[in-house]
């Protein structure tokens, strides 16, 4: 054992597998019945890079079994149980939230003087600074890139903000969630004796970073450990620093995981992508296992993403198709990264009626629930501050409460009086307990039970949960000095997006269609996988650095925590399908295998059904976007089914839904006290009315009927096997 303080060194075996196919799945069952089988070993720790992968390894080895019945198997992603272990060392604290997070980037924010620094004063007026800002605070602390390491007086300045957040939290009794492996890598050093099974197996090894392989080596030590890495597949380690991740000194190798036969099209996609290996369709093995990898069209980003809610609704309401056991939780949405406008994807899914999950975006300001506390908390403010309930804040809380009939009560609806009670919920002094009597008295829980199906309700039960958290948290480390601020911070809540490195370590509800990142959905395999923005400028897309620190800017500063400066063998050591390329900038040609290994890492994400969308124009029009070039390959390796995203566009349904949904965006931005005009509103009604005056056809009315319904969140429409539900 190693002297207390000393960094042990890994000390175990290490399986490769293939990027091919379900070979993480055999390999991870392999190094499990290996393990299993051991005389020695009555228990198994199973850790997983992502949260979210949790639940299937855990499946997988349920389908192995046990051969003895002793054998006690857990799987917990690594932030999870090195939580655990920081705990243990720190009674009381906890991991702070993403919502914690941001509350004390804001506060942090406010206490901030940016003018020391020209650059970072003038970039501090900017409205993408706070999301700019927070993506490098994670990065920091992430890679504990600190200001004494930093040459460049401006990331300095960003790198001491950073560490100034932390101590908020940690002064709060929160851990920042990107801090947590090292905090427990310090409480190990320090002598915490923490309980570890007999055995040790890591699932997606390829992608612990350094100081993550430092507490595997930590928790592991004089214990059986098997690392099993897929290769040509880190996206997480690989954007930090380059070289074959699967490399490990102290890990011995054993004997890999063989070929895995593939099962699907997609699988055939994704390999190519991968690894640049070719497989011919006859290659497939299994009967009716072939699949299908499809081009969805559109017109525009908004366009191409109706299309992807249109094919939705049919896969999981097909009756004459294998994709007639589909359901919302056996389908994804992938994007590339946090960059991607991932809230617009969400609402515009929301506004098409499908139920929608993700662990980048919050979802509240699509939620209807979440919106109502929002109402709740702008009418309270206007009380305390003896100014008018905003009118459209009494109209939407009115609205919400009238008319629902509750399975726990004998009254056929809540009666209340909403300005009353709001009059009484202002003498409140703290922001939860405000919200809390409002949903105690208009019994709001009930009336989401009442008024949606399961999954739905499910996904608004946590959302007012995560607000009522996120407002004691505030109330208690007094973020906030008034009431107004604090709803200025609900606000952003109500619209952020999570940073790429903490996406994949966040919890999310099985249920409904998962919206996120490559990287959150890594390992993850789903029947039907929707790519968003397959084209150019995406699939590559430039360097990544950060707004505040161009690629110019950032090829210059040593340290930089977004950006690596490979190479031309590091490129190679790390892309095997550079091997035959000519490599004339290692930077972008790293950044753009980079790009082209997502596409693979999304596509392997599909068991059945693989769609790639794309768009020609922007929203604006005037920017023009072709296919991606790794589509060549796809198209060359399958063919492609070519469909259009956008071919109902112009029905009479979708004119008078778009109608709608336009009034009701203009309105809602009304809320927020963004000016509208009148005019403008008034015109989108009479183009409703317009369509439906010169439309026979009911299924105009019921698609109006709807959406009216679904934005009052009276109903849902579609239950989790996509169909209809009762109401």
């Amino acid at each position: 054992m190693s002297d207390k303080g000393e960094t042990p060194s890994l000390d175990g075996e290490l399986k490769e597998v293939p990027f091919a196919g379900a070979s993480l799945k055999v390999g991870t069952k392999e190094a499990y019945r290996t393990l299993r089988d051991r005389t020695d070993v009555n228990s198994i720790l199973v850790l997983t890079r992502s949260t979210g992968l949790v639940e299937t390894v855990q499946e997988w080895l349920d389908e192995v079994g046990t051969t003895h019945s002793n054998v006690q198997a857990t799987v917990q992603s690594l932030t999870q149980h090195a939580s655990r272990v920081r705990t243990t060392n720190e009674r009381g604290r906890q991991v702070a939230t993403r919502a914690e997070q941001m509350a004390a980037i804001v506060a942090e924010m406010r206490a901030t003087n940016w003018d020391d620094s020209q650059f970072l004063h003038g970039a501090s007026q900017q409205e993408s600074f706070f999301a700019d800002l927070s993506t490098l605070v994670t990065a920091i602390l992430t890679q504990d890139v600190r200001p004494i390491d930093i040459d460049d007086a401006d990331l300095r300045a960003v790198s001491e903000f950073a560490f100034r957040v932390r101590d908020r939290l940690e002064a709060a009794g929160r851990t920042d969630l990107s801090r947590v492996i090292h905090v427990a890598n310090r409480a190990l050093d320090s002598g915490v004796e923490v309980s570890i099974p007999d055995a040790v197996l890591v699932v997606n090894f390829e992608e612990f970073a350094d100081r993550e392989r430092e507490y595997v080596a930590r928790i592991s030590e004089d214990r059986d450990l098997i690392c099993v890495a897929q290769e040509a597949s880190s996206v997480y380690r690989v954007s930090e620093e380059p070289g074959d991740p699967t490399l490990e000194e102290g890990l011995t190798s054993i004997e890999p995981t063989r070929e895995v036969a593939l099962q699907s099209q997609p699988e055939i996609v994704a390999t190519r992508l991968g690894t640049a290996k070719s497989h011919a369709a006859g290659d497939l093995d299994g009967p009716g296992s072939a699949g299908s990898v499809s081009l969805l069209q559109g017109e525009t980003f908004e366009t191409h993403v109706r299309g992807i809610a249109d094919e939705i609704h049919r896969l999981s309401t097909s009756a004459d198709r294998s994709a007639s056991d589909i359901g919302y939780g056996d389908i994804a949405v992938v994007v590339r990264d946090t960059r991607v406008p991932i809230s617009d994807i969400v609402q515009q899914l929301w506004n098409q009626n499908v139920p929608v999950t993700s662990t980048s975006v919050s979802g509240l300001e699509y939620d209807s629930a979440a919106r109502e506390l929002y109402h709740v908390l702008r009418a309270v403010v206007a009380i305390r501050d003896g100014r008018e309930v905003p009118e459209a804040s009494q109209r939407a809380l009115e609205t919400r409460i009238k008319d629902v009939t509750l399975e726990s009560t004998d009254a056929s609806s809540v009666d209340i009086d909403v300005r009353e009670t709001l009059t009484d919920i202002a003498e409140q002094t703290r922001y939860d307990n405000a919200l809390a009597e409002w949903i105690d008295e208009t019994e709001l829980k009930g009336r989401i039970a009442a008024t949606n199906e399961r999954i739905q309700a499910r996904i608004s039960f946590d959302n007012v949960e995560e607000v009522i958290r996120l407002s004691r948290f505030i109330q208690d480390q007094n973020l906030c000095q008034t009431w107004e601020e604090y709803l200025d911070l609900i606000e952003l809540f109500y619209e952020r997006q999570t940073s790429d490195r903490l996406s994949d370590e966040l919890e999310t509800s099985t249920d409904g269609v998962q919206v996120d990142t490559v990287r959150a959905l890594k390992g993850d395999r789903r029947k039907a996988v929707f790519v968003v923005g397959v084209v150019e400028d995406e699939f590559p897309k430039e360097i990544p650095t950060n707004p505040l620190f161009p690629e110019g800017r950032a090829r210059g500063i040593d340290k930089f925590p977004l950006f690596v400066d490979p190479d031309v063998q590091e490129v190679r050591n790390t892309f095997p399908t550079t091997a035959d390329a000519e490599i004339y900038d290692p930077i972008r040609t790293y950044y753009r295998e980079m790009d082209r290994r997502l596409l693979a890492i999304a596509s392997q994400t599909a068991e059945r059904h693989l769609y790639f969308g794309t768009y020609r124009q922007d929203r604006t029009g005037l920017a023009q976007y072709r296919p991606s070039r790794y589509l060549d390959l796809v198209e060359e390796e399958v063919g492609l089914e070519h469909m259009q995203g956008d071919d109902n566009a112009k029905s009479p349904e979708r004119e008078v839904v778009a109608a709608f949904d336009e009034s009701q965006r203009d309105l809602w931005e009304a809320t927020l006290e963004e000016p509208i005009d009148e005019q403008v509103l008034v015109d989108r009604f009479r183009n409703v009315q317009s369509i439906l005056a010169s439309q026979d056809d009911t299924r105009v009315r019921e698609a109006l009927r709807t959406r009216i319904e679904l934005s009052r969140g009276e109903i849902r429409r579609l239950n989790a096997s996509g169909k209809e539900a009762k109401r």
